[in-house]
């Protein structure tokens, strides 16, 4: 069904060689499946709940057009008011000048 829909059973986003020193640039399309059970199983208010140490947590936003395409926004802010970590030891920071994803690399 993959093959089908994708045109091939693997995902390959296009990376460059040195950002395949870091990142997986070709995977199978069912490990999107796998990964999407993985976070309807665990990501959840009880698991972040039980997350109580010091936290630190940045992303790309700027505006409603300019954010994170790789993950939602949104979710990442209700994760982090569900942490179970006082409010004095988590810190949540937007980069609007990002641009992108990966936030901390010269590669993207």
């Amino acid at each position: 069904m993959a093959k089908l829909v994708m045109g091939s059973d693997f995902r390959d986003t296009g990376g460059t060689e040195e950002e395949g020193k870091y990142w997986d640039n070709k995977y199978r399309v069912e490990a999107l499946v796998a990964l999407r059970s993985l976070m309807d199983a665990t990501m959840t208010k009880s698991t972040f709940e039980a997350i109580t140490q010091p936290t630190f947590v940045g992303y790309y936003y700027k505006d409603k057009d300019h954010q994170d395409e790789t993950v939602s926004v949104a979710s990442i802010l209700k994760m982090y008011e569900e942490l179970g970590t006082p409010e004095g030891k988590k810190v949540k920071q937007a980069f609007p000048e990002a641009g992108d994803h990966v936030i901390g690399t010269y590669l993207q």
